[in-house]
């Protein structure tokens, strides 16, 4: 889906990007090596306010500004013997000369050294790939093996948001033929999700001006990266080094993530014009011991309503000392240390300043009403196509 664009993204924050771009770090990434450039940056008046009011919009009124989407779906099923020597020996073979036109169908063979040879309790042998000809970047994969206890299951895996309502009835239309439309509809309803992504992107927002902090005292583990295990040569240059990406949860179960959206697109080799921060939930539903039925997909509760971001016009206050521990190697303890000394700054420097003031809140949340509607809106759309594809 592309980045949804939005005219207040260009107004607020292009005199600012000016003056960035002449440095050339914010639109490279290199600004991820030079925490000192960076808080240089962050202090400045004219870009802490540009990225306040734009992140306080978009919070605000999101209806006008943000697009809710979904990242990443997968679910599992257990099939028959006779289902998956169906699967196996059919799902590549297309039966209308029209639809062999448009949809391109791979078979790979998982060995045992795969990444993807074993898939939570399903032991892989085969990974099918269906694309369309309108869109082969993208991929649904189907993942066909043995399940603990020795019964047959099969493993579904894609990104919603990169695929058109069309071509994903393409394509789910296509297995529906494969197994038989009563069958299908037998396997699909009562499958079970394993995992969820629901997030927005944050256009013209930077990433190193973003410190998340959750509502309740529940999340107690956080993690990000670049950090020490995976990158200790660039901790021996410098032991402050800006998170690219913020894990607000446990990477193992259900939790929030923060990252520069358009540095991922850098890294893949994808142009990209914007500064992009995106913001998802990842509903890990098998892993946080819950259980969800492809039928019930849309009772995912919303959860990104749950999450305080820093105000941005916060960082032109503080000193480059507490910017430093609030966007370097960030973790529920920095960040909370970081907020702490915020306020105590905030504190002190309003006490110095003279003549009437205005009050600005120090922390924006997504609106939970949106979120809630927009959500259920998405996935319901979803499992009506994956139950019911239409030719």
């Amino acid at each position: 889906m592309a980045i949804k664009n939005t005219s207040l993204a260009n107004e607020k924050s292009h005199h600012c990007q000016k003056k960035i771009q002449s440095l050339d770090l914010f639109l490279k990434g290199n600004h991820y090596k030079d925490n000192a450039i960076v808080s240089d940056i962050l202090v400045q008046k004219e870009f802490a306010m540009a990225q306040d009011k734009l992140l306080f919009v978009m919070t605000k009124f999101p209806e006008k500004y943000l697009e809710l989407d979904c990242d990443k779906l997968s679910f599992n099923f257990k099939v028959s013997d006779a289902d998956y020597k169906q699967l196996s020996n059919q799902i590549s073979k297309i039966k209308t000369a029209k639809r062999q036109e448009i949809l391109k169908v791979k078979i790979y063979p998982v060995d045992d050294n795969s990444a993807s040879k074993k898939l939570g309790n399903l032991l892989v042998y085969k990974r099918c790939d269906l694309s369309l000809v309108t869109n082969l970047e993208n991929s649904v994969s189907v993942f066909l093996g043995m399940r603990t206890g020795k019964q047959y299951g099969v493993r579904v895996e894609f990104t919603p948001s990169k695929f058109s309502n069309d071509e994903l009835n393409t394509i789910f239309y296509h297995i529906q033929t494969v197994l038989g439309k009563t069958r299908y509809k037998q396997v699909m309803t009562s499958a079970k999700v394993s995992r969820v992504d629901i997030g927005c992107n944050l256009v013209g927002i930077y990433k190193p001006i973003i410190a998340l902090l959750p509502k309740y005292k529940s999340i107690r583990t956080c993690n990000s990266y670049p950090n020490r295990e995976s990158c200790p040569h660039r901790y021996r240059e410098n032991s402050f080094i800006v998170t690219e990406s913020y894990y607000c949860g446990s990477m193992k179960s259900s939790h929030c993530v923060v990252y520069d959206k358009g540095l991922e697109s850098e890294k893949k080799g994808i142009g990209h014009t914007k500064p992009t921060t995106r913001i998802e939930y990842r509903y890990l539903l098998h892993t946080s011991g819950k259980s969800l039925k492809l039928n019930s997909l849309a009772s995912l509760e919303p959860r990104l309503q749950n999450y305080w971001f820093i105000a941005p016009w916060v960082f032109k206050r503080l000193t480059k000392e507490t910017i430093n521990i609030l966007i370097c190697n960030q973790g529920l303890s920095s960040i909370k240390e970081g907020w702490l000394l915020a306020r105590h700054e905030l504190i002190k420097a309003s006490s110095e300043l003279k003549g009437a003031t205005k009050k600005r809140k120090a922390r924006y949340s997504i609106k939970n009403s949106w979120l809630k509607d927009n959500q259920a809106k998405i996935l319901n759309r979803y499992r009506d196509i994956l139950i019911n594809p239409k030719r």
